[in-house]
């Protein structure tokens, strides 16, 4: 029992300090010895019963002064490790210094409110930013802070319900049979010709072509592995920017993709070219770890993606300088041959399944939601040769009528006047 100043009993684990405050004590939940203070007796009474409450209700928390930036390193290092990517992790790490810390990161997780993350989020997109950054931002704060309940150290978690504003969504480039055919037509014969045949006929993506060496390829069963992609990024550790060699972006992204007359055509020419390279240049430009990568720049280099988005760029300029300004060749990215793929396999009645496998989605539904405006075109096109063949049907229906009436009238002419 516990007594003020003057001796008089005040309660169990409520005592008057020598400056006259008044404590309680008691032991949490968690096992810490935890104390509350008030300048008057009753106050502190009504603010000691609360936290007893509230520790016999779990809804009190093990530590209210850690930070967001401590809850961050935490949650990274333990949460994250193992589970993600390097190149995931480096992006978690961009925008998190680029976008939360400056605005967030010395509050205490406890205090943030979900009001705070809808403005970083609002004025993101205000700013001009793409789905993608504030829609990131929104997925790391939720599940930083679902970790941070689930350990309890927050009673709620206030990245949840922070709306995201999605522009219009558009239907990836994909170019039409004829660009197709004029582009590949002006490409032929330059020097990145082979890799962009192999994308087109492949659907791999640009940093995984980019990754095939000579062990990815068999060409005795027309097959290309796919267990690689090249990263041009600063990771950390990195000085600058670097290329690295890593793991596709996921499981479903290691796979075996096949090869048709065009895709092996191309792979024995860049073979055939691939030497060329070796026997002018060796590793005079080129690190030995990337010595036995199929495509490679002039000079036996690594192609990274900037490399490739000039490549195109070339071709592309090379073609609008015979077309007319009302008819400019449109633009297109090194993700385009991979669009253009998927689309012509699904104008060819490929079955979605299959294509997921090709292309390496995680999902059915990812497959379809990326290219549900073909699969809506081809639903079209084959409603009109549904009612073709209705069409047809309701003709025979027709002359099967006119013929059995027919019948009927040579055996039996009075049945009906028919002048």
């Amino acid at each position: 029992m516990g007594k003020d100043l003057s001796g008089k009993e005040l309660g169990k684990g409520i005592c008057q300090r020598k400056d006259g405050r008044y404590c309680g004590r008691y032991v949490d939940r968690f096992g810490v010895r935890r104390s509350v203070y008030s300048d008057t007796l009753a106050s502190l009474r009504v603010e000691y019963a609360k936290a007893i409450y509230e520790d016999h209700e779990k809804l009190n928390i093990i530590d209210d002064t850690i930070t967001l930036n401590q809850w961050y390193e935490k949650w990274l290092s333990v949460y994250k490790y193992g589970i993600i990517k390097r190149n995931t992790k480096e992006g978690y790490i961009r925008v998190y210094r680029k976008h939360i810390q400056p605005i967030l990161g010395n509050m205490r997780i406890n205090d943030i409110t979900k009001t705070q993350i809808q403005q970083i989020v609002n004025n993101l997109h205000k700013q001009g930013y793409a789905y993608e950054t504030p829609h990131r931002i929104q997925v790391m704060l939720y599940d930083m802070f679902d970790k941070a309940l689930n350990d309890q150290f927050i009673r709620r978690n206030p990245a949840k319900g922070v709306k995201v504003i999605r522009d219009e969504e558009k239907d990836p480039r994909v170019m039409s049979r004829e660009e197709q055919s004029v582009f590949f037509d002006c490409c032929k014969g330059t020097f990145y010709d082979n890799l962009f045949v192999l994308c087109v006929n492949t659907g791999i993506r640009p940093g995984e072509s980019c990754a095939i060496d000579r062990d990815s390829v068999d060409l005795k069963h027309r097959e290309l592995r796919i267990d690689k992609t090249l990263i041009y990024q600063k990771w950390e550790g990195d000085s600058k920017k670097t290329i690295h060699i890593d793991t596709p972006k996921t499981k479903a992204s290691v796979r075996t993709v096949p090869l048709n007359d065009n895709a092996v055509l191309a792979i024995k020419k860049q073979l055939l070219q691939k030497k060329v390279l070796e026997e002018r240049y060796g590793l005079k430009y080129c690190e030995k770890q990337f010595k036995d990568l199929l495509f490679t720049t002039k000079f036996n280099t690594p192609v990274i993606e900037q490399t490739f988005i000039d490549a195109i760029d070339r071709i592309v300029d090379e073609i609008n300088l015979v077309l007319d300004p009302l008819e400019q060749f449109d633009r297109i990215t090194p993700h385009c041959f991979r669009h253009t793929f998927a689309t012509r396999c699904l104008e060819g009645n490929m079955k979605p399944k299959v294509l997921q496998k090709i292309l390496g989605h995680a999902t059915l539904e990812m497959t379809m939601n990326l290219y549900a405006h073909v699969l809506k075109e081809e639903k079209d096109s084959q409603i009109e040769l549904l009612q073709e063949q209705i069409d047809l049907l309701n003709n025979l229906d027709a002359q099967i009528t006119e013929r059995r009436f027919s019948e009927m009238l040579q055996k039996d002419s009075k049945i009906i006047r028919l002048d």
